[in-house]
């Protein structure tokens, strides 16, 4: 059973968020807050083993109770926000620096009318049993070799290689670990860096935002025809493929009809491998399913490097997983590792295309 602390202002909103849990008898309705200062009480006193936060809130803002209930109680938490307000998608990127793992938008109705209400359930099930707290684990660089766990001291393959193009794929737990691995990289000198986040529809604008702001890149959602830059990181846009090709400029295209996740990293990083060959380089970051995962191989294949995050780092390890279990994966290492690695293959000649 999955107790659920609901938090929010409204009670329509509590009602339905009710309704919507009662649908599935794998959650239990631990509590339900009408403002920031009683939904940390209820944490104390309750231990849920989820929280769904809204951002709007009297007597304490969701970003304000976060940042408590992660201090002082810490707990899967999700925040709830209506993407198309800006202040309120601001407040949910600060909320993941706080602590909370991803955001969604605010359901309008029951999961058969409403599709922000069917993908709650199986996202908040997948959250749930999320560790919410993790001690980074710094240390030596690991090389993938013979399956998973079979980890060896890191020697480059083939000695020091460039890379002119940078592509990323990334889940729940990835617009943080995105964060890390963006502020770890040079501003002008880096390479072009592509990015496919899993994210609730209308948040990825606000993601770009949010980066462009707390990391030394310049970001932005990616534009169909344009050719990218150094420096600069592109963001695939809501229900859309992202690809490259060789002459470094970015397509946006509709699924394929037998297409499980748009936007694609398989497309994106298969069109790496493709246009760049040994000068791509691919990380798969935290995240659920198996998208990537055969990119990843891709790009290997291409003679390009290739990275998965570990698991002691990885919020959920399901998207590296399945990607080390394809041998896609030169290197898996902790996610503070992953922008010293990359630096490593920047150049004179990795900066352009």
């Amino acid at each position: 059973m999955i107790r659920v602390l609901t938090v929010e202002d409204s009670p329509t909103l509590r009602r339905l968020l009710r309704d919507i849990l009662s649908l599935d008898p794998d959650f239990e309705i631990a509590g339900e807050a009408g403002h920031g200062l009683r939904a940390v009480e209820m944490c104390h006193r309750l231990a849920p083993d989820l929280v769904m936060m809204d951002m709007r809130m009297p007597r304490a803002s969701g970003f304000e109770a976060i940042r408590r209930i992660m201090d002082e109680c810490p707990r899967a938490i999700v925040s709830l926000a209506d993407p198309t307000d800006e202040r309120e998608v601001q407040m949910t990127f600060a909320a993941l620096e706080a602590g909370a793992l991803c955001p969604l938008g605010r359901p309008a109705g029951l999961p058969g009318k409403d599709p922000v209400a069917a993908r709650l359930l199986p996202m908040l099930k997948a959250i749930a049993g999320v560790k919410v707290v993790r001690r980074h684990r710094r240390g030596k660089l690991a090389l993938f070799d013979r399956g998973y766990g079979a980890l060896l001291a890191a020697t480059p393959i083939g000695g020091r290689r460039t890379a002119r193009i940078f592509v990323i794929s990334a889940g729940v737990g990835g617009p943080s670990a995105v964060q890390t691995v963006l502020s770890g990289l040079p501003a002008g000198v880096c390479p072009p860096l592509l990015i496919v986040q899993h994210i609730s529809p209308g948040f990825v604008k606000g993601m770009a935002r949010w980066l462009d702001r707390t990391t030394p890149l310049k970001v932005a959602v990616a534009v169909n025809g344009r050719t990218v830059r150094a420096g600069r990181a592109y963001l695939a846009p809501d229900n859309r493929n992202l690809t490259i090709d060789r002459a470094g400029r970015t397509c946006l295209a509709g699924p394929a009809s037998n297409q499980e996740c748009v936007p694609s990293a398989d497309a994106l990083f298969a069109s790496a491998a493709g246009a760049f060959g040994r000068d791509a380089a691919g990380v798969v970051l935290t995240g659920m399913g198996g998208d990537g995962a055969e990119g990843l191989k891709a790009v290997r294949a291409a003679g390009g490097l290739t990275i998965a995050q570990d698991e002691p780092t990885s919020v959920i390890f399901d998207m590296p997983r399945r990607a080390i279990s394809l041998r896609g994966a030169e290197y898996v290492m902790p996610l503070e590792a992953i922008a010293p690695r990359l630096d490593e293959a920047i150049g004179v000649e990795a900066t352009g295309l």
